[in-house]
C-alpha cells in the first residue's frame, strides 16, 4: 500500500511542478468537498426531505451522516499512523472523499425522484464528476493518499446502500 500511496503522491507532485497554473483550480474544486460547503448541501437535503413530509427519511439521513462521520473519525484516530513531522498528514480515510461521496451521492436519490430520466442521468453524472474532481484535487494538492480516498469512497458507498435500504419504502411515489 505504501508503494501505491507514495507512487501517486510522487506522480502528483511532479505533475504539479509542470502545471503550476492548476493549483488555484484544484484549490477551488477542493472547497466543494470542504466543511464550508458540504454541511450546506446536507442541510438542503434534510430540509427537502422534511418539506416532502419525510420525517423518517430525514432522520435516517441525519443519523447516517453523523454515524458515518463518527466512525470515520474513530478509524482515523485508531488506525492513522502517527506522523509528528507532518501535523496535517493524510489520515486512514479521506474526510473530503467520504463526505463528498456521501452527500453528493445522496443528491440524486433525494432530488432525482421527480425528474425525467434524461435530467436524472444528468444529475447523477454531475454528482459523479463532482466527487471524482474533489478526490482528484485531494490527490493533486497532496492532502490525502490514494488509499485514503478509496477508503472514504468505500465507507460512503456502504452508507449510501444502507440509506437506500432504510428509506426505500418511505421514498416510494404515492400511487396515483
Amino acid at each position: 500500500m505504501d508503494g501505491l500511496n507514495y507512487g501517486t503522491r510522487y506522480f502528483f507532485r511532479e505533475f504539479a511542478k509542470g502545471n503550476p497554473g492548476l493549483d488555484p483550480v484544484f484549490q477551488a474544486v477542493n472547497v466543494l468537498g470542504s466543511i464550508a460547503v458540504i454541511p450546506g448541501v446536507a442541510i438542503a437535503l434534510v430540509c427537502f426531505l422534511l418539506g416532502r413530509g419525510g420525517v423518517r427519511p430525514a432522520l435516517i439521513t441525519v443519523g447516517i451522516m453523523l454515524f458515518g462521520f463518527a466512525v470515520l473519525e474513530g478509524l482515523n484516530v485508531a488506525i492513522s499512523p502517527a506522523q509528528p513531522d507532518e501535523p496535517d498528514a493524510a489520515t486512514f480515510a479521506s474526510r473530503a472523499a467520504f463526505l463528498s461521496a456521501l452527500i453528493y451521492g445522496l443528491v440524486p436519490f433525494v432530488f432525482g425522484a421527480g425528474l425525467t430520466p434524461r435530467r436524472r442521468i444528468f444529475l447523477i453524472s454531475l454528482c459523479i464528476v463532482l466527487v471524482l474532481a474533489i478526490a482528484f484535487s485531494q490527490l493533486y494538492l497532496r492532502i490525502d493518499y490514494l488509499t485514503g480516498v478509496l477508503a472514504g469512497w468505500a465507507w460512503a458507498g456502504f452508507l449510501l446502500l444502507l440509506w437506500q435500504q432504510l428509506t426505500a419504502d418511505a421514498l416510494k411515489p404515492a400511487p396515483g
